[in-house]
């Protein structure tokens, strides 16, 4: 398969990633689509003990979802060189561990601003994007405490109108609709989001 065939539009990438950032899932649907080939490709590479060919496409788009969870939009670090490197080291990383346990993880551990303020929000990324990892109960404990340290993050660190926009967007809602429901105008649905991004990076540094 060519190379170019594996990396969709840079410019697409973008857009859905901002998009998704705005709430829109079906926009990481559209990436995650885009970028499975280049996860089939990938994985074909590898052999994972006592496990199967999908167990490892399933880890590699794991390490999709890392990428479109903290890729920043304002780098010039293509979306693709990101994607490329999380899911290269996904893939090692599953063949390396040789675990064989599945768990639902994405239950318990990715979009954790979504579980953490809308429970009902967390289920759309297990019966949509349906990704199953492999972790052992070290990991999954691990995955609990992170839970635990970003719910009381999310109390203790996010204002009242910080905390009523996560809300809003997890649930599918535009700027623009947010800021009716909140009597604001887009520019400070907007900043309230950069803001708390710019909590959400202190609190991921914090957990390394």
């Amino acid at each position: 398969m060519a190379t170019s065939q594996l990396y969709p539009s840079a410019q697409r990438d973008l857009e859905l990633v901002t998009k998704y950032r705005s709430g829109d899932h079906e926009a990481a649907e559209e990436l995650f689509a885009a970028y499975k080939p280049l996860v089939i490709n990938r994985a074909k590479k590898y052999f994972l003990q006592g496990g199967e060919q999908e167990d490892l496409i399933q880890e590699g788009m794991i390490g999709l979802f890392q990428a479109l969870e903290i890729y920043d939009i304002t780098s010039a670090l293509p979306f693709a060189s990101l994607a490329e490197q999380l899911v290269q080291a996904r893939l090692i990383d599953a063949v390396r561990s040789g675990t064989r346990q599945k768990y639902k993880l994405l239950n318990e551990s990715i979009s954790l601003e979504a579980k953490a303020e809308n429970p009902a929000n967390a289920d759309f990324y297990s019966e949509k994007l349906n990704l199953l990892v492999e972790i052992n109960p070290e990991d999954k404990a691990i995955a609990k405490e992170e839970l635990e340290a970003l719910h009381a993050f999310m109390q203790n660190k996010l204002s009242n109108l910080e905390s009523e926009v996560v809300s809003l967007l997890q649930q599918g809602m535009s700027y623009r609709e947010a800021g009716d429901i909140l009597n604001k105008n887009e520019k400070s649905i907007d900043n309230a989001v950069q803001r708390i991004r710019r909590k959400m990076k202190h609190f991921r540094a914090d957990q390394k």
